[in-house]
């Protein structure tokens, strides 16, 4: 505000005199680039508050995706407790044929859950990844602020681009599993 001031003084007595004029220009100049500086730091400061926004958001869908592998965990246990007394069962004292080949079809029917366990390591892969990505975003932003050097920020562009902790391949496995 001070600036303003002193650009409307110098304005008016620059009129009055020709030796104010390269004052005049210095004070427009300086008032020009202060404003330039005020709205560039106010583009990053709204910047910053969106990357914390997306960390927000992204730490929200890590939780669910955490929730999830918790669900999907419990019931893989549940699943092998109950599947359990068909393991400890002994077949091979059994002098049926008929029935032991029925109790083979029934272990088999509950054997083919290896998909399901498949799917589980496959999400807690995802998540891992996923999670190892979210701190590196998280690391990044609470680094950033205004006396970030150029080639600091270009590090963490190529960083948040790169998705290193990603593997693009088991990201495609996984879509791939998805009816």
């Amino acid at each position: 505000m001070l600036s303003v001031l002193f650009f409307l003084l110098f304005f008016y007595v620059g009129h009055q005199s020709e030796l104010f004029l390269p004052w005049v220009r210095f004070w427009s100049s300086l008032l020009y680039f202060t404003l330039n500086v005020l709205n560039v730091r106010a583009e990053v400061r709204t910047s910053l508050v969106g990357l914390h926004d997306h960390l927000i958001k992204a730490r929200s869908i890590l939780n669910e995706l955490e929730c999830l592998l918790e669900g999907v965990s419990a019931a893989i246990q549940t699943a092998n407790k109950c599947f359990l007394p068909l393991w400890e069962k002994d077949l091979s004292n059994g002098l049926d044929q008929q029935n032991t080949s029925e109790k083979d079809s029934s272990i088999s029917s509950h054997l083919q859950e290896p998909e399901v366990t498949d799917f589980a390591a496959l999400m807690g892969i995802i998540y891992s990844m996923v999670k190892q990505d979210y701190v590196m975003q998280e690391r990044i932003v609470t680094s950033l602020n205004l006396e970030s050097l150029s080639g600091e920020l270009e590090s963490y562009c190529m960083m948040w681009s790169l998705h290193p902790f990603i593997n693009e391949e088991i990201m495609h496995q996984a879509w791939k599993l998805i009816p």
